[in-house]
């Protein structure tokens, strides 16, 4: 069996296959499509006769959402039988519950990802200069907020600090172990509102038992239902919603919850296999 991850080699893998007698499987991560269609139109029409081709080529197709798996089973007409949910597979819960930050405490707020990826350095963007000057003029406890993650601007990419109001902001450039990062946040803020897929950040977040305050569109491929209320959903673009979802958490201490059962189930190696 040969497993590949981008529809572009689905073509050399056939033949590959073809003469070895092997299957052919393709791990969609997004549908790249929608994902080259928000840059350009015609981009986005190549690709989509690119995937189309792939997917029918192949012995079966691998989606990391459900959503996109029905998305691409309408739109492409493939095979359901041939189609699979397999979403990322999270560790085990080792969630340090206790030490979770309290209320006197600073409370800590985090964003990451490629910020080479266009939606991502949007999402950046949205958080500095929309949702951080909110921030600064309402919020009435301390705050910390450290930005991590690859593709950052070669200016920012050393450990900088600024401070305004109660709040500082930190960017920490790449790192080459981020879990623990994630783990000791008290919250994750994901304006991402573009792309395709289900959000990586968002699972990774989660399974480290900190809680999520995500743009709706940027949470569509997760598996909503299972996260309760670790995972908070705003309005797409509606800054003043992240600021006062800030404040419910902190003020009534809902990054201590823990994850639920169900999103391991969910998202572990046994709930796949």
């Amino acid at each position: 069996m040969c497993i590949i991850n981008q529809p572009y080699y689905a073509f050399s893998a056939y033949l590959v296959c073809k003469f070895s007698g092997s299957k052919l499987i393709i791990y969609s991560h997004n549908l790249e499509y929608k994902r080259f269609g928000q840059s350009s139109i015609f981009l986005g029409a190549v690709v989509f006769v690119v995937e189309l081709i792939a997917y029918r080529l192949c012995h079966g197709v691998f989606f990391v959402s459900n959503k996109e798996k029905r998305e691409a089973i309408q739109r492409f007409r493939l095979n359901q039988e041939r189609c699979y949910f397999v979403p990322p597979i999270v560790l085990p819960n080792v969630v340090k519950q206790s030490t979770k930050a309290i209320r006197d405490d600073v409370f800590s707020i985090i964003f990451f990802g490629d910020f080479s990826y266009a939606p991502n350095l949007n999402a950046l963007n949205s958080l500095l200069y929309k949702i951080y000057p909110l921030l600064v003029r309402d919020l009435e406890f301390r705050y910390h907020i450290s930005i991590f993650g690859s593709g950052l601007a070669q200016q920012i990419t050393t450990t900088e600090q600024v401070s305004g109001g109660l709040g500082t902001i930190e960017i920490l450039g790449y790192l080459d172990d981020h879990f623990p990062q994630i783990q000791a946040a008290d919250v994750m803020v994901s304006p991402v509102c573009e792309g395709a897929g289900s959000s990586l950040k968002i699972i990774e977040s989660l399974s480290a038992g900190t809680t999520v305050i995500s743009a709706r569109s940027g949470a569509e491929g997760i598996c909503i239902e299972h996260c309760g209320s670790k995972l908070m959903l705003v309005d797409d673009r509606s800054w003043d919603q992240y600021v006062s979802t800030i404040n419910i958490v902190r003020n009534k201490d809902l990054h201590l919850d823990p994850t639920p059962d169900e999103f391991y189930k969910t998202y572990s190696e046994e709930g796949v296999m």
